[in-house]
């Protein structure tokens, strides 16, 4: 693999390190400054903190439980969590002491996805319940895109995304119920027109087409990077390719994630140069899929994960996993590729943001300091928070324990 350096992920304080190939991470203004340099200490943020300590609204009845996460984006200046208790929260990433601040409710439905804008000017929020809305981050007025039509009877809405040039976004619609049933399993894809204005009255969105497939409940969305490709994937195990290049699109393939059986697919991650697609979900292994040749898709590899690790899970320290006969490997909630195409990063229901090297098929780092499945994972390749002229990647996870949790590397 070349030179050797040092990887380190944090948690909860704890620091460890551990050796892995000095291509990591590829961005040449980061390479031409310094080496990183150790994490000093680890960035925890909580959503939730007891009792009537929550900003916004003052007459908030406490759930029976703490809100969970759904899914994370991030800013330069802030971490946007979406949750099941309705809410859309925004911590303050430069102050972990801050209480999160409530910036947006659905009223009888999880916030299943929040995706901000390439350009940095909108955030997308997507609920369970079909409602779909964008913020715009300059004004903080909002446009409800679900309002009227054949877009208020999406139901069962789990996933969105942009693509990489903003100009579209893509929504699942699961099975629905009543008026929703007509719409089961389908992609609506959006059209976006104007979107980094700051004139909330100059945005253009209308509904472009709807994309329907041979397939269960659709749990898993992703753009490649080009734009002109996007996966799709169910609670039956099958996952659709589409080039969404040209109108109207059309299936390149349709693929079958575990062979053997019929897995859910939560999540998919496509290399920098869309020549590989991660696929993972109720499976104890990623799946590699070759896409170099869109006449010859194959499925080339895959990463096994392993049980989980012996000893205290929430101690935030790095140790190799080892079965102990007592639990399974668990299932796959969250891919992201970094900035070199060889390394990627899962989440799962052990707890654990995993760092991967797809090339050798070898696990690099298996963090702890999660105590909940970590759902979504954000990989930024400079820390907004690190001094100009020095940035470093990270990555951001959240988790059913209600925190957001940044990894940093050395």
């Amino acid at each position: 693999m070349g030179k050797m350096n040092k990887i380190t992920i944090a948690a909860s304080g704890v620091v460890l390190a551990l050796v892995c190939g000095a291509s990591l991470f590829t961005d040449v203004a980061m390479a031409q400054t310094q080496q990183l340099n150790t994490l000093k200490n680890a960035r925890q943020y909580t959503v939730y903190r007891g009792k009537n300590n929550i900003t916004g609204d003052r007459n908030f009845l406490e759930p029976t439980q703490a809100p969970v996460i759904s899914d994370i984006d991030v800013d330069s200046n802030y971490i946007y969590v979406g949750t099941d208790d309705r809410y859309v929260y925004r911590l303050d990433m430069k102050n972990v002491d801050l209480l999160p601040e409530r910036i947006f409710e659905i009223a009888d439905s999880w916030i299943r996805a929040i995706e901000i804008s390439p350009d940095g000017g909108t955030m997308a929020v997507l609920s369970q319940n079909g409602e779909l809305k964008i913020r715009n981050l300059n004004t903080n007025d909002w446009i409800d895109i679900s309002e009227g039509g054949i877009d208020s009877k999406m139901k069962g809405a789990h996933a969105l995304v942009y693509s990489p040039d903003g100009k579209q976004i893509a929504v699942t619609c699961n099975k629905g119920q009543g008026n929703g049933a007509a719409l089961n399993s389908s992609v609506y894809i959006y059209s976006i027109e104007n979107s980094a204005s700051k004139d909330i009255r100059k945005f253009v969105v209308r509904l472009d087409q709807i994309l329907p497939a041979p397939m269960g409940s659709r749990t898993a969305l992703a753009f490649s990077n080009s734009g002109e490709m996007l996966a799709v994937g169910g609670n039956d195990g099958t996952f659709v390719l589409y080039d969404v290049k040209n109108r109207p699109a059309r299936v390149i393939e349709s693929l079958k994630f575990n062979q053997k059986s019929s897995r859910r697919v939560r999540a998919f991650a496509f290399n920098k140069s869309d020549t590989l697609l991660a696929v993972g979900g109720d499976k104890d292994e990623i799946e590699l899929w070759n896409i170099g040749n869109l006449d010859n898709i194959s499925l080339v590899n895959g990463l096994t994960l392993p049980p989980q690790s012996q000893g205290n899970n929430s101690d935030g320290v790095i140790r190799p996993s080892r079965n102990n006969g007592n639990n399974s490997a668990g299932k796959v909630f969250a891919l992201n590729f970094c900035e070199s195409e060889n390394y990627l990063v899962s989440g799962d229901s052990l707890n654990r943001v995993l760092l991967w090297d797809v090339a050798t098929q070898t696990l690099l780092a298996d963090g702890k300091g999660h105590r909940g499945t970590v759902t979504c994972l954000k990989y930024l390749a400079e820390d907004p928070l690190d001094p100009i002229g020095s940035k470093s990647p990270c990555i951001f996870s959240g988790s059913f324990d209600t925190t957001v949790i940044k990894w940093k590397f050395e």
